[in-house]
């Protein structure tokens, strides 16, 4: 099939003889080719975007081996002279995804072409660890397109490469992987293990020349994320999929890692009997409290660390809200007491964000961590609880600019986002609902 279209192609050398034939032919053959591509890319999302167990390819053919698109150029040709002179010009482009490389590219790569490269040069396919030492894929930054969607797809490849998600997600979901339960106590005890022992690299001191630690990759590659869609601000419904799940993955490292800190933080405190169990950092926790009603966790009673001259927008907060789909468990509830407080401005939330990145950034790569280095651990907190309400709010698709849409989105019930992102959200609303105790990382 790739040489019947390449004969084709080569036969266009005079536009001026193009046949409508040739062109209606060209379009069956490349529908075949992009269909199998994207059952290919389709396929590998299911452990790269879904956090599903990597699969046996139903794909003969390796990712390296697939027939490379042709361009967008070619593909969108609205007239058989457009079309003509499009694939002359992209007539050397490689014929698979194995030749692609910067000399064999007469036209920089399309964002269909850029899904194909991520999914042959990053899939799970037959993987047998949760997560690698170290980054061992080819680089490929310099043959993608530039556009928002594919950075933030390239970068969540490179930080599905360096975490064990499936574990975090189950830690984070209460043994839930998105809308997938845990099959067991056992397979929940494992995955809660591999998450100690990934999160524990936080505590050991590297050096120039030590390999990269794989969770402080993970941190710098989840704050890239989430600097470059707080830089863009795209509407989540209007970009391609991945983006999503990429800023959903990034918030979640980061909640780790506050979350193991502070477990980390009180073991020592309490060891060193400094600190009396009473008075730990409670602050910022929100607690279940049995027969209370249930409502989306905005934990904007706290004091916020990094601004206080921003105005926030007070609101009511209502008292129920729907639970996610069927086969997941509700949001944790929160006391009565908290069903009106002051919402957070979505100008606050930003500033928060855009503060506290830069210092768990500074935290990771100078190793603070290792060293208990943290004068005010409630400014982490507060912060990594700005990134997660952001996240929440850009699922939801709530206005950013208007701050009445704003709270309508803590207090109305789900419009019904899918079981993906229904099952996202859930997982935010039980993190910020449960506090920062009780997580066994």
């Amino acid at each position: 099939m790739t040489s019947q279209l390449s004969d084709i192609v080569s036969s266009l050398a005079h536009p001026e003889n193009v046949t409508p034939s040739q062109w209606s032919q060209w379009i069956e053959l490349g529908t075949w080719h992009r269909l199998l591509v994207s059952c290919y890319i389709l396929e590998s999302q299911q452990a790269l975007s879904l956090a599903r167990e990597p699969p046996a390819s139903l794909i003969q053919e390796l990712g390296l081996d697939l027939p490379f698109p042709a361009h967008t150029f070619v593909w969108d040709a609205y007239t058989i002279n457009d079309w003509a002179s499009a694939a002359q010009r992209c007539s050397a482009s490689p014929q698979y995804v194995f030749e692609v490389h910067q000399e064999s590219l007469t036209t920089p790569c399309d964002s269909f072409q850029s899904s194909l490269l991520l999914a042959a040069y990053y899939n799970r396919f037959n993987s047998s660890g949760p997560y690698v030492s170290a980054p061992c894929v080819e680089e490929i930054d310099h043959l993608l397109d530039a556009s928002f969607a594919t950075r933030q797809k390239l970068l969540t490849a490179k930080l599905l490469q360096v975490t064990p998600m499936r574990s975090l997600l189950a830690v984070s979901g209460e043994s839930w992987i998105l809308s997938e339960k845990v099959p067991s106590q056992q397979a929940f005890a494992a995955l809660k293990t591999t998450l100690r022992t990934w999160v524990a690299q936080l505590w050991s001191n590297s050096s120039p020349k030590s390999p990269s630690v794989p969770v402080k990759e993970a941190i710098k590659l989840a704050i890239e994320i989430l600097q470059l869609a707080l830089k863009e601000q795209i509407e989540i419904h209007a970009v391609e999929m991945g983006v999503d799940m990429g800023i959903y993955f990034a918030a979640v490292v980061l909640w780790a890692t506050i979350t193991a800190f502070t477990t980390r933080t009180e073991e020592t405190q309490q060891n060193a009997q400094t600190m009396p169990h009473s008075h730990h950092q409670q602050s910022i926790s929100i607690r279940s409290h049995p027969g209370s009603a249930s409502v989306p966790s905005t934990p904007t009673h706290l004091q916020y660390p990094y601004d206080n001259h921003i105005a926030v927008t007070s609101s009511p907060i209502l008292s129920t809200i729907t639970g996610l789909v069927h086969s997941q468990p509700g949001s944790p509830m929160r006391h009565d007491s908290l069903a009106a407080t002051t919402l957070l401005s979505h100008e606050q939330i930003m500033f928060d964000c855009v503060s506290f990145l830069p210092v768990i950034s500074g935290l990771a790569s100078a190793d603070r961590f290792a060293n208990h280095n943290v004068q005010d651990l409630g400014k982490l907190q507060a912060g990594c609880i700005s990134v997660l309400l952001w996240v929440k709010l850009q699922l939801r698709g709530a206005s950013l600019e208007d701050q009445i849409g704003l709270a309508a989105w803590a207090i109305t019930p789900s419009r019904g986002l899918g079981e993906l992102l229904d099952s996202v959200v859930g997982s935010l609303e039980r993190i910020l609902n449960r506090g920062w105790t009780g997580w066994g990382i």
